[in-house]
C-alpha cells in the first residue's frame, strides 16, 4: 500500500518549529546589502604630513620637493609597512635634494609617526660641512674674448674662491654667458667646456668654464614691402646700418621707434641668419599693419573750475607717405564762455627718430571781465567793466625728442611766435558809477581797449617719467620755458619771462603716497601802476602790460585750493611773477578709493620784493577710474578770515598738469 508524505500527520514537534534555512537565506540577503552599501561610501583618503627639521630656507624646500615624497602624499592608502619600504629611497633623495646649496655628506634620519589614515614623517636632517670652491677657471676665446659685456660678465661671477657651491648659481651664470653672447651678436657661441669637480673629502670643489665665441654676426639687408611710410622716414627710426655689429638691444629700440611713431598698429620683425657669410650676416623683413589714418575724439567733463566743458579731436596720422601728422582740437568751457580752436603740425626731419618740425595755431576766445579788486583784501573797489578776450597764435619752431635714462623721456622744443590779442569792453551803456570811475580817472580808457602783436621766440624743457596706473601712479613731471619779445620788432611790448614747474608722486609704503608740486615764475616786463579814486574810495591798482596769455595767475583746482579759479594776482587781472607749493598726503582705503589731506601755497604779484603767499589747507578723496581719479576737495583758506569751504572737482591725476602756467599752444 502506497503512502503520501502530504497525508502523513506531523508530529506537534514539526509543526512548532520554524523555517531555519528561510531565516538564513535572509540574514545572507541583508549581509550582502549591508556590504553593497560599505563599498559604496567614500573611503577615508591617507594623509602624510612632513616634519622637516634641521635646515630651512630654500634647501627644506627642496627636500619637501623629493619626487619619493610627493607620491607619497598624492597616495590614496598608505601603511607602515609601506613607508618603512620607502624609508631608504627616502634618505637618498634628502641627501640628493641638498647638494645644489653645497651639501654633500649630509645624515637624514626618517622616523614614521602617526597612524592609519594620518601619518606623519619626521625628517632629521644635520647638512654638515658645505663644499666650498676652491679652484676657479673661466676661459674665453674667439673674437669676443674681450668684449665688454663678457667682462663685465666675469665680474659679476656669483661663485668666486671660497664661496659655498650653489649649483643653481652655477647654471644660472652659465645660462646667462650663453644669452649674453647671442644677444650680442655671436651666434655661434658654445661652452668647449662646463665641469665641476667635487672631493667631498675634503669639502672643495674645482669649477671649469670655457666658452668659445666665435665670431660676431652683424646685421644684413632690411627689407619692408608694406610700403605705408617712405624710405628715406623708415631709416630715421632705424637705430642701426647694414654692417653694424648685431645686438638684440638695437632690434627693441627700433621696434620702440616703430611703435612711438604711430604709424603702425602691427609691427612684426623677421630675423634670417646666414650663418656661412663672413662675418656672419643677420636680415631682417619688417611685417608691418598701417594704424588707421584718422582718429575721432570727443569728450566732456566737469570742473568747479571749467563748469561743464566738451573737447573734439580729429588726429590725422599720416598726411602723406613721408610721415606727417595733423593735429586739430576744438572746445568749449561754461566758465568765462570760452570756446577755442587748435592745430598742430609735425613734419620728420633729420636723421633722428625724435626730430620734428612743428608748426601750429589756437584761436581763443572768453569773457574777460575788468576788475578792480584789493588785491590785500580781496574786495570788489569799483564795479567790474564787462569786456571780452580773443588772441590768435601761431607757433613754429623745432622739437627733439630723447630718452635721456631708462624710463626718462626728454623733449626740448625751440619755437618762434606770432600772438595777436585784443581786448574790448562790451558796456555800451556804463551804469553811473561806472561812468563816474572813467570820467574821474581818464588813465584807465587806454587800457579798456587794447589791441597787441607780440613777435616772441623761447625754448622748453620737459623732462618726465611716469609709471603705474591708479592709486599706483608715480613718477616725476618738470618744465622749464623761457619767452622774450623786443619791442619795435614787431611787438608791442619787450618782456623777458621764465618758468620753471615741478610735479613729484611719491608711495610711501603700499596704501600711502606723497604728492608734491611748486611752480616759479619771473617776468621782466612794464607794469601800469595806477591810484584810482572815487566817492572818497582808492585802489592801488596794478595792471602788467603783458599780454593775458603770458600772465600767471594762481588759484583753483590744480593750483591753490581753497581760492577761486585765477583769483591770486594784481587786482585778479593777471601778474609778472608767481610762486606756488602744494604738498599732500593720500592714502588708501580700497581697491579704488583714497582720502588726502593737503596744504597749499601760492600767489601771483607784479611785485617780486612782496610776494604775499596765500595759504590753505583742506581734505580730499579719490576715486580712480578707468579715464584716471575723480579727486574731490574741500579747502579753507587760513589768512584772509574766510572761514567757507571751497568745493574743487576735478578728474586725472595732477602729475601731469601744471595749474599756473599760461597756455602757449605748442609749449604745455
Amino acid at each position: 500500500m502506497l503512502m503520501q508524505a502530504a497525508d502523513k500527520p506531523s508530529s506537534p514537534d514539526q509543526q512548532d518549529q520554524p523555517d531555519r534555512s528561510g531565516q538564513r537565506g535572509k540574514l545572507a540577503a541583508g549581509w550582502l546589502l549591508v556590504l553593497m552599501l560599505l563599498w559604496q561610501l567614500p573611503s577615508t583618503a591617507a594623509s602624510l604630513t612632513l616634519e622637516i627639521d634641521g635646515i630651512d630656507g630654500a634647501a627644506r624646500d627642496n627636500i619637501a620637493a623629493a619626487p619619493i615624497l610627493l607620491a607619497l602624499q598624492s597616495a590614496e592608502s598608505l601603511t607602515r609597512l609601506r613607508l618603512r619600504r620607502a624609508r631608504p629611497a627616502i634618505i637618498e633623495e634628502c641627501a640628493e635634494a641638498l647638494k645644489p646649496y653645497g651639501y654633500y655628506n649630509p645624515r637624514v634620519s626618517v622616523r614614521i609617526a602617526g597612524s592609519k589614515p594620518e601619518w606623519r614623517l619626521q625628517i632629521t636632517v644635520e647638512p654638515g660641512v658645505p663644499i666650498k670652491v676652491n679652484q676657479l677657471d673661466i676661459t674665453l676665446l674667439g673674437a669676443g674674448a674681450d668684449d665688454r659685456v663678457f667682462r663685465e660678465w666675469r665680474k659679476n661671477w656669483p661663485l668666486p674662491t671660497g664661496s659655498i657651491l650653489l649649483q643653481q648659481q652655477y647654471e644660472q651664470a652659465k645660462q646667462d654667458l650663453l644669452q649674453r653672447a647671442r644677444q650680442r651678436g655671436y651666434i655661434a657661441a658654445r661652452l668647449l667646456q662646463a665641469r665641476i669637480e667635487v672631493d667631498p673629502g675634503i669639502h672643495s670643489a674645482n669649477i671649469s668654464l670655457q666658452l668659445d665665441t666665435g665670431a660676431r654676426a652683424v646685421f644684413g639687408s632690411v627689407s619692408d614691402e608694406s610700403g605705408i611710410i617712405r624710405d628715406d622716414t623708415m631709416r630715421r627710426l632705424q637705430p642701426f646700418q647694414a654692417g653694424d655689429f648685431y645686438h638684440a638691444e638695437l632690434l627693441e629700440d627700433w621696434r620702440s621707434n616703430l611703435a612711438a611713431s604711430g604709424y603702425f598698429d602691427r609691427i612684426d620683425i623677421i630675423e634670417r641668419l646666414s650663418p656661412e657669410a663672413e662675418p656672419p650676416r643677420i636680415d631682417l623683413t619688417l611685417q608691418l599693419q598701417a594704424r588707421p589714418k584718422n582718429t575721432y575724439t570727443v569728450g566732456a567733463g566737469l570742473g568747479t573750475d571749467t563748469g561743464p566743458r566738451l573737447t573734439s579731436g580729429w588726429d590725422i596720422h599720416r598726411l602723406n607717405r613721408r610721415g606727417d601728422t595733423l593735429s586739430l582740437g576744438f572746445g568749449v568751457q561754461a566758465t568765462d564762455m570760452e570756446f577755442f580752436a587748435q592745430a598742430e603740425y609735425l613734419r620728420p626731419i633729420g636723421d633722428d627718430p625724435g626730430e620734428f618740425w612743428f608748426a601750429s595755431a589756437s584761436a581763443q576766445r572768453k569773457d574777460d571781465d575788468f576788475e578792480f579788486i584789493d588785491t590785500a583784501t580781496g574786495e570788489e573797489v569799483f564795479p567790474e567793466i564787462d569786456g571780452n578776450r580773443f588772441n590768435q597764435l601761431v607757433n613754429s619752431g623745432f622739437i627733439r625728442q630723447s630718452q635721456p635714462w631708462d624710463g626718462w623721456s626728454l623733449q626740448r622744443r625751440l619755437f618762434v611766435g606770432f600772438l595777436n590779442e585784443s581786448f574790448n569792453t562790451d558796456e555800451p551803456r556804463p551804469d553811473s558809477r561806472q561812468l563816474l570811475l572813467l570820467q574821474d580817472n581818464p588813465e584807465l580808457l587806454p587800457l579798456l581797449n587794447q589791441d597787441q602783436q607780440v613777435l616772441h621766440a623761447g625754448f622748453s624743457w620737459q623732462l618726465q617719467k611716469i609709471t603705474g596706473q591708479g592709486f599706483n601712479i608715480e613718477g616725476t613731471n618738470a618744465l622749464w620755458r623761457v619767452i622774450g619779445a623786443v619791442d619795435g620788432v614787431l611787438s608791442d611790448i619787450s618782456f623777458l619771462q621764465s618758468y620753471m614747474g615741478l610735479n613729484y608722486q611719491r608711495k610711501l609704503h603700499e596704501n600711502g603716497k606723497l604728492i608734491m608740486s611748486a611752480e616759479f615764475g619771473y617776468t621782466e616786463a612794464k607794469v601800469d601802476n595806477l591810484l584810482l579814486e572815487q566817492d572818497g574810495d582808492t585802489l592801488d591798482f596794478s595792471l602788467t602790460q603783458l599780454p593775458e596769455r603770458f600772465r600767471f595767475q594762481a588759484g583753483g583746482d590744480r593750483s591753490v585750493r581753497g581760492y577761486g579759479y585765477q583769483s591770486l594776482s594784481n587786482n585778479r587781472n593777471g601778474s609778472n611773477h608767481l610762486l606756488t607749493g602744494s604738498l599732500e598726503y593720500e592714502h588708501r582705503i580700497s581697491q579704488d578709493w583714497s582720502v588726502a589731506v593737503f596744504s597749499d601755497t601760492g600767489n601771483a604779484f607784479n611785485d617780486f620784493t612782496r610776494p604775499k603767499l596765500q595759504w590753505s589747507a583742506g581734505l580730499g578723496a579719490r576715486f580712480y577710474t578707468a579715464v584716471g581719479p575723480i579727486r574731490l576737495d574741500l579747502a579753507r583758506q587760513l589768512d584772509t578770515g574766510d572761514n567757507a569751504l571751497r568745493i574743487h572737482l576735478t578728474i586725472g591725476t595732477p602729475l601731469v598738469t601744471f595749474g599756473s602756467l599760461p597756455y602757449l599752444s605748442g609749449v604745455q
